[in-house]
Parts: C-alpha cells; structure tokens; sequence
C-alpha cells in the first residue's frame, strides 16, 4: 500500500470513479480488474494455501472444547487451568486482538508475504509445544504462542486477498474463505472429541501440522507479490513502535480482567479493576499518539470517522461474540444434559454447519453479483436475533426437533452475517482508497476480539448463575464444592458429575440448573444481537466498483475483461481501467506515476 506523502504520485484523473460514467449494474467482470492468464494459477493456489492456514488457524480454536474433559483427566488441570487453557488461545488470538492490527501495519511495510512466514513461524512453533505438553503451564505456554500466529494468519489471509482480488469481485473468493472458516468451526468440537475419545487429545495439534506445512510450502511457491522498494533501514524507521507498545499492553491488559472477573477474582476486586483501569489508559494515550504524533500510523484512525464502518465494527464484534459462545458451550450442553459422548456432540453442531457455510457462500455470491449487502446484512441480524431467542425456550426434557431447528436458524443467520459483514467494511473503506487493508485488519481485529469476549463473557455468565443456582437449592449445595475453584463453577467438572449421579431425581435437577444458566447466556447473545441489527440500520450503501490501491498485488501482467465503454491502460507494472474520456490523459498521470517508489496498483 502507497505510503502517506507518496498520494500526489497518482494523478487524480487515474483516482477519479467518474459514477456518472459508470455503470453499477453492469458485469462485475467489465468494472474491475483481474489477474492475467499468467497469475491465473498463482491467485488460486494463493487462495488454496490461505484457505488451508485458516482450516488449521479455527481447528486450533474450535476443537479444544470438546476435548478439554479428557484433557483435564490427564494432566490433573483444575477449573480455573481448564478455563485458561480455553481462554488463551484466544487471548493472544485477540493479540489477534492485539497484534492482528500490529501484523496488518508491519506487513504494510515489510511486506505481506514476510510477515505471514513470520505468524506461520509462530503458531507451529506453538503447536509442537502444545502437542508436546505435560502439564497445564507448558500447554497455556503453547496455546498462547499458537494464538499469536493465529492472530497474524488470520489478519493477513483478509489483507492479501484484499490485494489481489478487486473489490466487486471479492464477495465469492471470500466466501470460499468464510465457509473454510465456518467448516471448520462445527467439524473443530467433532474432531476434537473424536482424537480425544479414540486415540489421544495431542493428535488436535499434530492435525494442524501438514495443514500449515503445505499452506507454508504453496505460499512460497506460488504467492509472488510486488515487493516493496524501501530500503530495510527506511522499513523499520517507519514501523510505529510507540503505537505498537500502547496498543498491544492496552488491549491486553483490558481482556485479561474481562477473562478472569468472576472467575478467577471479584468484578470489584482491586486484581480486576487495576489492569482494566491501566488498559483503558494505555488505549487513550495511544489514540492520542496515533492522531497527533505517530509519522506512520499502526491504525488509521480515519476508518472511524465513517458511520457505516463503527456500525459495522460494532456487528462484527458481537457476529464472533455469538458464534464463539455457541461453539464453545453447546457441547457442554449436548454431553451435561443430552447424554451425547464427546463425538455426538460435536455431530450435533451440524444443524449450523448445514445452513452457515450455504449460507455464507450465497450471501457473498449474491453480494458480488449485485453489488447490494445491506438487506444482507439487516437479514442476518433478524434471523440470528430469532433463533437465540427460540435457544431460550430450550428445556431439560424437549424434543430434539426444538433445538436442531435453533441450531439451523441459528446457522443460516451467522452465515449471511460472515460475508455480508466482511464485505460491507471493504465496501465503505473504498473511498478511502488506501486504507481498504487497514479495514480488512479491523475486521478480523473486531473478530477476534470478539470471540475471545464471547468465551470469556459467556463464560462468567454461566459460572456465576451455576453457582448462585446450586447454592440457592439446599439439596443441591453440596454439589457446589465439587464443581467450584475459587469464584468459578466448572462445567467440563460438573458434566462428570452429572455423569455420576445414580438419582435420577438429583440428575435432573442438577440438568435444570445447567439448562438454566445457560438460558441467561443465550438471553444474552439475543439482546446483543437485537441491539447490533438496529445499528446496521445506519449501514450506508457505497458502489462496490470502486478502485482499491495497492502496491502489493500479485505479480505478472493484469488484464481487464470489458466491454465496449472501458479499457485497460498499462504501463510498467501499473494498470488502471479508465473510461474512454479518460484516455487523452492517461500518458501525463502514468509519468507521474511511474516513480522509483514502485509500483501502484489500482484495482
């Protein structure tokens, strides 16, 4: 991406949409540019290895739930362990949270393609630490270490494919990446138990290793991107270490009290309240840093001046908050109430898997062809708000029709959220131009976070009710010591429990203890839901034509497939389609372009 200062280099006939001239309900083909014969290949296997890194990136996240039981049996992990070995992943994957912002600006000036080797080096690294673990700290190390690549890989599968792919034509090939993500979030708790169950946990970890291997190997074979032609002393002179350190310490030290408040400590604890305090310090002297101060921004504080983009941020925040708390304690609910082994569990997930990744590979198929996601959008949140609220009617003794029908409506409503979502902040990021990878790293910035506040939030949510429901039962408070660490009530504990008990009578009150506490849960994701479906109502519509700028797409010649009213102009490694008007003037801006800083991409 051109770097600030370099912008008069483009000359504003080439950066000018003409919408006059332009025809939004044309063939997506005929308003954007594609990669040539020549990089046809490369895109698509860019696109297979970004897909199979987020295959391995979600796996590591989403089938540790399912497992943690047999986990804890055989390192001797008590609750609040259990409750940080699911947390920390996550944690660092909102250093995902922390560092996906961080990753998105270093790869701006290093490059893309070095900064993913670098999170690839990271969560392998993490991996065979995981998977060699012989007690709770080496296993925290690891999955910590795990999610900080995590966060990278993530971050920069969004940004690369906002390099290469134009904007009108981003809907399908991020649906491909969306139903990778969503495939692998119900088929993680299957996999997860099934290893445990059958073979061994550690097999969660050695699954992720040809995964990442072949998706490391076709990168450096076939992602050829335009190399940036800064000297490594100017790369590194402009890399923002002062924002980097604010907003790295901030954000981390707000999510650790979030994670541990009424888990691990009192809300009103001095040990909360003192990093959160510190946190949200740390985050207000770095937006003033970054507004005031910072020559090269870590964040471009500008995407949040556009209404369309805060909304949307606010959506996706709470899309992974929701998505995150239904696969990580459904299963719990499956195996402490259903009776369902550890594998069942995860099969009862695939209601979801049978409307969201339909769902998301149709929403962004249909976005990219019509140009249109706000209905999208307001969809999304109508249908997810409907079936949480029908998972609030969820009872010990109803049918299994009741919560497979939530678990579709449910899935259809996450699906088309996932793409529409996505697709609506590179939309309104357009005109902006070059901040289009600046608002991909966001996405997955608000993502992640969002999932980290889901397992936690949604976490303390049913620790909190589980205890103050068993010790308001007099002939269930006995109960409570064997499920109970510090502040926290342990489910993966009580789902042995429940296991245990010869009553039935006991048994089925202390099921209706667990169907209840997770009744407030999931009241919780439906509000949530409501509250971010009237944000979007806000959500502008933008023309999906617009240019993108880039200095690094992937290399070999561009062509664009038009009709009669556009062409393409090259010179050197810079194409711009312009309308025919446009053509008297396109020798004057390709030598003002054509500039030792390198090239410039507009898509």
């Amino acid at each position: 991406m051109e770097q600030s200062g370099e912008k008069s280099k483009i000359a504003p006939e080439v950066m000018n949409d003409h919408p006059a001239d332009s025809d939004s309900n044309a063939d997506p083909k005929s308003l954007a540019l594609g990669p040539g014969v020549g990089s046809r290949l490369r895109l698509r296997v860019t696109l297979l290895a970004l897909a199979l890194l987020m295959m391995a990136v979600i796996l590591n996240v989403s089938s540790i739930s399912s497992a943690l039981p047999t986990i804890s049996r055989d390192l001797g992990i008590n609750a609040i362990e259990a409750f940080w070995v699911g947390t920390s992943s996550l944690i660092c994957s909102a250093n995902e949270a922390a560092f996906q912002p961080v990753y998105g600006s270093l790869s701006s000036i290093l490059g893309r393609k070095p900064v993913m080797m670098m999170a690839i080096a990271f969560f392998t690294a993490g991996t065979i630490i995981s998977s060699q673990a012989s007690n709770a700290i080496i296993l925290l190390l690891g999955r910590s270490i795990q999610g900080l690549g995590a966060g990278g890989i993530h971050s920069l599968s969004e940004v690369i494919l906002t390099d290469v792919v134009p904007l009108r034509l981003r809907g399908r090939y991020l649906a491909y990446l969306n139903s990778t993500w969503a495939f692998g979030s119900i088929t993680g708790p299957v996999i997860g138990a099934a290893f445990a169950q059958k073979v061994t946990w550690r097999w969660l970890f050695y699954i992720n290793i040809p995964l990442v291997v072949s998706g490391f190997i076709l990168m450096m074979m076939f992602t050829k991107l335009q190399p940036l032609p800064d000297s490594m002393r100017k790369k590194l002179h402009n890399i923002d270490g002062g924002g980097i350190i604010l907003f790295t310490g901030g954000i981390t030290a707000v999510l650790i009290p979030v994670t541990w408040g009424g888990v691990m400590y009192d809300w009103d604890s001095w040990q909360t309240l003192t990093p959160f305090l510190i946190g949200g310090a740390c985050l207000v002297f770095f937006v003033a840093y970054e507004a005031y101060i910072a020559a090269n921004p870590m964040i471009p504080l500008a995407l949040f001046r556009t209404r369309t983009l805060v909304v949307s941020y606010v959506g996706t925040t709470t899309m992974g908050l929701i998505l995150s708390c239904g696969l990580y304690y459904l299963p719990f609910y499956f195996q402490a109430v259903k009776g369902y082994s550890p594998i069942l569990s995860g099969v009862a997930l695939f209601p979801v898997t049978f409307t969201l990744v339909p769902g998301a590979m149709a929403t962004g198929v249909l976005i990219s062809r019509t140009g249109l996601y706000r209905g999208m959008v307001w969809a999304g949140w109508l249908i997810s708000t409907i079936g949480l609220g029908f998972n609030c009617f969820v009872r010990v003794d109803s049918p299994d029709v009741l919560w497979i029908m939530c678990l579709v409506v449910r899935g259809l409503g996450m699906g088309m959220l996932l793409s529409s979502l996505n697709l609506t902040v590179l939309a309104a990021a357009a005109p902006q131009r070059e901040e289009a990878a600046g608002a991909a790293t966001m996405y997955t910035f608000f993502s992640a976070l969002g999932q980290t506040l889901g397992v936690a939030l949604g976490g303390t949510i049913f620790a909190n009710r589980i205890r103050a429901s068993l010790q308001a039962q007099p002939s269930l408070e006995a109960l409570l010591s064997n499920v109970t660490s510090g502040h926290h009530a342990d489910s993966v504990a009580l789902i042995q429990m429940v296991g245990d008990i010869s009553d039935p009578a006991t048994r089925h009150q202390v099921q209706k203890v667990y169907v209840d506490s997770l009744r407030v849960v999931w009241a919780f994701c439906c509000a949530l839901s409501g509250v971010a479906g009237l944000l979007s109502l806000a959500t502008r519509h933008y023309d999906m034509s617009q240019q993108v700028v880039t200095q690094q797409a992937l290399r070999g010649r561009t062509m664009t497939r038009s009709r009669s009213r556009s062409r393409t102009i090259e010179s050197g490694d810079i194409m711009v389609d312009l309308h025919r008007r446009d053509l008297s003037k396109a020798s004057g801006s390709f030598r003002s372009a054509g500039d030792p800083d390198g090239p410039v991409h507009v898509w």
